[in-house]
């Protein structure tokens, strides 16, 4: 039996997707208590091995993925399963703690470029991505091996145990007490001693002044007791802004610099890395933090790099022929096409490569509700809109097949427990209209709706060259319900003005804003006051699903509002989503990188650089 046909038996009985959303990653506990901070590098997980006609996946003896040239030829051809099981995004240990070099100088070649380092105006790639480095968070979701790649576990940082009370209205932290702000002008020196009263001053700052102050709107008062106990208080449940601090937004900048006015010019903190060289549209060169106050499971103080490198590479070509030809460790993609990883990968003898399974949110063409188009206002308009939309055409074209239903505002680990497909039973899953194909019936609406033909403007920006593409399929959609279709390229700040300002008057193309639980998406995406309500929708009976989940600390009963909020939202044909690719790849490295895993919030493009280098190290060549 070939590869292929052993390969197609694999995936017969290995239920890929079976990912359940884990209620213990969330923050929708009760009372919730963490346990210390977990060993830098942690054991293997056991993984079954499958004998006879099942085909095994090649690894080196510690786990491993290997690639053959057998694996490479099948790449062009490979399903979306295919490609998640032969490029995991997490696997066991592939080392013991005594092969772990310690140095070495990891080289970055990105996009993001200086813009300012003061994380209360700006959550963008430049700055944050720095920010990630040299501040740190009171939580974090895990990196690392062993992590969970699509719900991983929120773990200690600044904090080493955490609790809420009972009804989700108070959450203390218990601080690190070996943690140093350093200084910006001496990488050796130690710097102020982090103590609680430090975020006292940054939580209220977040709250009150800040690019992030609707995550922390319902803090009501901020106190420390003590030097190392933060108690942070909220005037309704708020489990959901756990995950909110885990992630990359949950920075806790230096109130020091804030004070002195210089925290936008200059930075340093108790993360993993200090900032030695800033070159605008050049490069940025942190050197180890050698006070950092994270140790590995020996002992050894993190990390075991000297040094990361962000070498600011606007073009994609580059980016990718440093890659190949050795000078980077990991170069920035925007989308990777099979046929070009065939030939990365035969030309980067074990190169490693991480996929993942996609969210399913679509890109989202968001009628414009929050002004006086009656058009945009009409549900037979919008439902007319879904019908002709041929989401399962998109996917066959734009993602050659591999592609999933898109959902317009939740990601699916949310509201089921496997991604969606087109071949299941989509009027259960979607209702009527949405990721359906009926052009009769949507004729029909249109004729009731009586508006004649009409012109209806979307402006975007081009993301990625897909984009045109499927506003260009969404044109030739629309023109068969009487729907003339005008797609506007624009700049990023003209384009990103519309979006924010709801200042479009037909539809926009839209992308959603960053959250990190089901509730934080439904406070940001969906209610009416949401900073990601892109449509301007204003639904009461939403509105009011949305409180009674944010008090919902059950996360089966979490499920159920979210499911209800779906069933709202996709009856009334509020938003139109593009089908979703069925799979990502988050990472790829060089052969000598040790330590990194992917998976949802494990990005090296931006955001999580110095979470996930502080464990990273580089094997000899």
């Amino acid at each position: 039996m070939n590869l292929r046909a052993r390969a197609s038996l694999w995936i017969a009985v290995l239920s890929i997707f079976a990912l359940v959303y884990s209620a213990a990653c969330s923050s929708s506990e009760s009372t919730t208590t963490t346990t210390t901070a977990p060993a830098a590098v942690s054991e293997p997980t056991a993984t079954p091995i499958t004998t006879g006609d099942v085909v095994e996946r090649t690894r080196e003896a510690e786990g491993r993925p290997v690639m053959t040239a057998e694996l490479i030829d099948m790449v062009p051809d490979m399903t979306a399963e295919e490609i998640l099981n032969y490029f995991p995004a997490s696997y066991p240990k592939d080392f013991e703690n005594s092969d772990i070099v310690k140095g070495g100088i990891f080289k970055l070649a990105v996009t993001s470029d200086i813009s300012t380092w003061d994380t209360r105006v700006s959550a963008a790639g430049g700055t944050t991505s720095i920010g990630n480095c040299v501040y740190e968070r009171f939580v974090q979701f895990q990196q690392g091996i062993g992590r969970d790649p699509n719900s991983p576990a929120i773990v200690a940082d600044m904090a080493h145990t955490w609790e809420w009370n009972d009804d989700g209205t108070t959450l203390t932290f218990h601080l690190n007490d070996n943690m140093y702000w350093g200084d910006p002008d001496d990488i050796s020196a130690q710097g102020p001693k982090i103590v609680a009263s430090d975020f006292v001053y940054t939580v209220t700052e977040y709250r009150d002044n800040s690019v992030h102050g609707g995550a922390y709107k319902t803090v009501s008062n901020v106190e420390a007791p003590d030097d190392v106990t933060l108690v942070i208080t909220f005037d309704s449940a708020s489990y959901f802004i756990l995950p909110f601090l885990a992630s990359k937004d949950g920075l806790q900048f230096n109130p020091h610099l804030a004070k002195d006015g210089t925290l936008s010019k200059r930075l340093s903190g108790p993360g993993p890395f200090r900032m030695t060289e800033a070159k605008k549209s050049i490069q940025m060169v942190l050197d180890k933090n050698p006070h950092h106050f994270w140790k590995d499971e020996d002992g050894y103080q993190l990390p075991y790099l000297d040094q990361i490198r962000f070498i600011v590479v606007p073009d994609a070509t580059t980016r990718t022929a440093m890659f190949r030809t050795g000078k980077v460790h990991y170069a920035q993609t925007s989308g990777v096409d099979l046929r070009e990883l065939q030939r990365l990968l035969q030309q980067v003898p074990g190169m490693q490569i991480s996929a993942s399974a996609e969210d399913g949110r679509g890109w989202v063409i968001s009628p414009q509700l929050g002004g006086e188009n009656p058009i945009t206002a009409d549900i037979n308009v919008r439902r007319a809109m879904s019908l002709a939309l041929d989401e399962k055409g998109l996917s066959d074209v734009i993602w050659e097949g591999r592609g999933m239903p898109g959902d317009p505002k939740y990601e699916w680990w949310h509201y089921r427990d496997t991604p969606p497909s087109f071949t299941e039973d989509l009027d259960a899953a979607w209702g009527p209209w949405l990721n359906h194909y009926d052009v009769a019936k949507a004729q029909e609406l249109m004729a009731e709706a009586g508006y004649g033909d009409l012109t209806l403007e979307i402006p975007y920006y081009n993301y990625s060259a897909y984009i045109a593409d499927m506003l260009a399929i969404a044109v030739d959609d629309m023109s068969k319900i009487g729907i003339k279709l005008k797609p506007q390229s624009q700049d990023y700040s003209a384009y990103n003005s519309k979006l924010q300002a709801h200042s479009q008057k037909d539809l926009i193309l839209s992308w959603q804003q960053q959250a990190y639980d089901n509730v934080g998406t439904a406070l940001t995406r969906l209610r009416s006051d949401g900073g990601g309500n892109r449509e301007g929708v204003n639904d009461p009976a939403m509105d009011a699903l949305v409180d009674e989940l944010v008090q919902e600390g059950d996360p089966i009963e979490q499920r159920r509002i979210v499911n209800e909020l779906r069933a709202i939202y996709l009856d009334k044909a509020y938003f139109m989503s593009f089908p979703d690719n069925g799979f990502t790849f988050r990472l790829m490295l060089q052969p000598e990188v040790r330590g990194i895993r992917g998976g949802q919030n494990a990005y090296l493009s931006y955001y999580y650089q110095g979470p996930i280098l502080r464990t990273a190290w580089l094997a000899a060549k």
